[in-house]
């Protein structure tokens, strides 16, 4: 099976239902393989981005063809990183799975979503 490589842990965010901090619903990105995360939520990538990087490659080290990438939240500059260390390996496209909103029959937001593969190259 495939696997899944979250660029970093999410933090938990806020819920106006519950009042509450929750972690993230990744149930959607599970459906195609065992996720791990590259960093967690507590790595500055903007302030250390060359310690993060090395997390990166040394996380991506067994990354192969087929297995997905995707951003459940964090910081932005790790998307960049992985897309350079993925580069650097050889790799010309990623498969990447894109948040999708679902939406009523009338196009409105509702409050859920799902990931979806989509292929980027790189």
């Amino acid at each position: 099976m495939a696997k899944v490589y979250g660029i970093q842990e999410p933090p938990p965010f806020y819920s106006r239902q519950s009042g509450k901090a929750v972690e993230k619903d990744l149930s959607s990105a599970h459906r195609y393989g065992a996720v791990t995360f590259l960093l967690n939520r507590t790595d500055r990538i903007s302030a250390t981005p060359g310690q993060c990087k090395r997390k990166i490659e040394k996380a991506l080290e067994n990354y192969e063809q087929g297995d997905y990438l995707f951003f459940p939240g964090g910081d932005f500059t790790g998307l960049i990183l992985a897309g350079a260390v993925l580069r650097s390996m050889g790799f010309k496209e990623v498969l990447w799975l894109k948040w999708e909103k679902e939406r009523d029959t009338q196009g409105k937001p509702l409050s859920g979503g799902f990931y979806t593969p989509i292929t980027l190259p790189i």
